[in-house]
Formats: C-alpha cells, sequence, structure tokens
C-alpha cells in the first residue's frame, strides 16, 4: 500500500507577511487500531498554534472505484466535506483546531482495499473565520491536455485576499513537478501525487501554477483566505 503525502505566463503573485502560514505538514503513520490496516492511510500532525484550518486531500490514483468511509482523528476533530471530484477520484476535507495538535493520528479509511490511495494533511495559521477566498465556493478542476506524454501543465486562480494557494496535482507515475518560483512542495507520492503551495497577497489578482518536466494528469486549485477576524 503507497500511503503519502506527506515556459507559462508569469503570475502576479507576491510574497506576503506572515498574517497566514503553513503551521504543520502530515507525515506517513500507521493507521488507527480500530480500523483494517490494508483499507486505509494515516498521516501524524503536529502543530504550534490553535485555531489552525487542516487541510485533507486525497487522492485514489487509476481507475479507482473506493469511497471513502470514514475520517478518524485522535483528537477528535471534525472534518467536512469540501469537494469531491469524480473525475479523477479526489477529495478535500477541512477542520478547525482548539488547540495545538501533537501527534495527531488522522486515518482516512476506504471502503475497500487498493494500493495507490495517497493522502496528505497540513496545517494552516491565519485563516479567516469563511476559511476559503469568497471568490472559491469550490476548488477548481483543470484536465491536462493529451494523454500519457504531456509534459506541462498549469492551472490559475483569481483571488481576492491574501490566500493560501493550495495545488493538488496528479502525476503518471514520473519525477515530481517543476513548480514556478514562489510554490513550495508540502509534499509528493513518489511520482503518483504531490501538493505544493504559495502564498499571496491581496494584490496578487491572478495566480498561476504550472506542473512542468513530467508528466501531470490532472491539478485541483484551492485557496485558504486570510481576510478579518479568525
Amino acid at each position: 500500500m503507497l500511503t503519502i503525502l506527506g515556459g507559462i505566463s508569469e503570475p502576479r503573485a507576491v510574497h506576503a507577511a506572515s498574517s497566514i502560514a503553513l503551521d504543520g505538514i502530515g507525515k506517513n503513520t500507521s493507521c488507527g487500531e480500530t480500523v483494517e490496516l490494508q483499507n486505509c492511510a494515516a498521516q501524524s500532525l503536529t502543530t504550534t498554534k490553535g485555531n489552525d484550518i487542516i487541510i485533507l486531500v486525497v487522492q485514489c490514483w487509476s481507475n479507482c472505484l473506493l469511497n471513502v468511509s470514514s475520517i478518524v482523528d485522535k483528537s477528535g476533530l471534525t472534518y467536512v466535506q469540501r469537494a469531491y471530484i469524480p473525475n479523477v477520484t479526489f477529495w478535500e476535507y477541512y477542520a478547525r483546531t482548539k488547540s495545538p495538535l501533537t501527534s495527531d493520528n488522522i486515518t482516512v479509511v476506504f471502503s475497500e482495499s487498493w494500493t495507490l490511495k495517497m493522502i496528505q494533511v497540513f496545517a494552516i495559521k491565519g485563516a479567516s473565520r469563511g476559511i476559503f477566498d469568497p471568490d472559491l465556493s469550490s476548488p477548481r478542476y483543470f484536465s491536462c491536455p493529451g494523454s500519457f506524454d504531456t509534459f506541462a501543465c498549469s492551472a490559475s486562480i483569481e483571488t481576492t485576499t491574501q490566500d493560501f494557494v493550495v495545488a493538488s496535482t496528479t502525476i503518471n507515475d514520473d519525477p515530481a513537478c517543476n513548480v514556478p518560483s514562489g510554490f513550495t512542495t508540502v509534499g509528493n507520492a513518489g511520482g503518483y501525487f504531490e501538493v505544493d503551495y504559495l502564498i499571496a497577497s491581496k494584490e496578487a489578482g491572478n495566480v498561476l501554477f504550472s506542473c512542468t518536466a513530467t508528466e501531470p494528469m490532472s491539478i485541483v486549485v484551492d485557496a485558504i483566505s486570510f481576510y478579518g477576524p479568525t
């Protein structure tokens, strides 16, 4: 079982102050004792702040027919589904913490066993009360052109606040993406899936993400907002 996660027009993204920032990245770990090990994927997350937004992305690769049965969180967090994109069997969930997390086990339980099921969890401090950029009612999905010989793909969104922009890319069993300046990798699944982020200022406008020098199959982009009181 594989579990992880842990030449295009220039965007006007601007590096911003640390009003909103990454506060922890999930690392692969064993599933909780109450679930079937072959039907799950788990990560351990530690944070430094309370009132963080926890983002959990789930990818089931290659004609996957699984469903997410449940999410078991050792600290008792409740996860809300932000999106499900059946074209690429992709889920996004979020939760908000009250206090810092220490080695919190987040386990995603699937409807049945499948080899290429991948997750990545990470924490963001400084998110708004509304959490997501008000211009994004849901993440934006981009299908990469061509088939399995595509070596570049791009996706863009318009931002209206200072945002933590997240790009989740499905890759056809190839090396990691080359990404634009300003983007940082949160985690990757050894040639199948990766998550990158950029903090864009309120003035950024159009934010462009591109994945080059590999075989991207799809990109999902979302934006967590710093806007108003938390």
